[in-house]
């Protein structure tokens, strides 16, 4: 039986792709609501561009705050540096600074993200929930009946 090329390479980047997303990190969506909103997504296990031990760390990403999105700032505090976390939008100086319980588990360098939703200074909802990501399973099935239909394809042209 002779494979047709476009099989060879659905079967190629399926392999790829079942690779990649197994070594993928969790992503995780924040969503604050209440006076102003603000949203971004994260890994779960995020490397902090800087971080003072035991008090607080910070990343920098893209997302929306107040309505604005850009380029942001966020820092996280530890329950000892006051709980909660301060996002700042760089270009139009947009700042939410919000005291709340610690968000993160383990050491400033290496946090974990805690899921859940969070009361920050008793105005504000912070939701921490996970992104979907498809299943390897599913990414196999997906491309098990794009092969089968490219099948289908070229052994009616033949």
């Amino acid at each position: 039986m002779k494979w047709h090329p476009l099989c060879k390479r659905l079967a190629a980047s399926g392999a790829l792709a079942l690779l990649a997303s197994s070594a993928q990190a969790d992503i995780y969506n924040f969503v604050i609501t209440g006076p102003a909103t603000a949203s971004w997504q994260l890994d779960s296990s995020p490397q902090p561009t800087n971080s003072i031990a035991g008090n607080q760390f910070s990343i920098d990403g893209m997302g929306t705050v107040k309505g604005v999105s850009g380029a942001i700032q966020m820092s996280f505090f530890s329950a000892a540096g006051g709980g909660g976390l301060y996002a700042r939008v760089y270009t139009q100086g947009l700042r939410l600074n919000l005291g709340g319980p610690q968000l993160y588990s383990g050491p400033e360098a290496s946090p974990t993200f805690k899921l859940g939703t969070f009361t920050l200074d008793n105005v504000y909802s912070l939701t921490i929930s996970a992104a979907p990501v498809p299943e390897p399973a599913s990414l196999a099935l997906m491309l098990g009946g794009l092969g089968l239909v490219a099948f289908i394809a070229s052994r009616r042209r033949a």
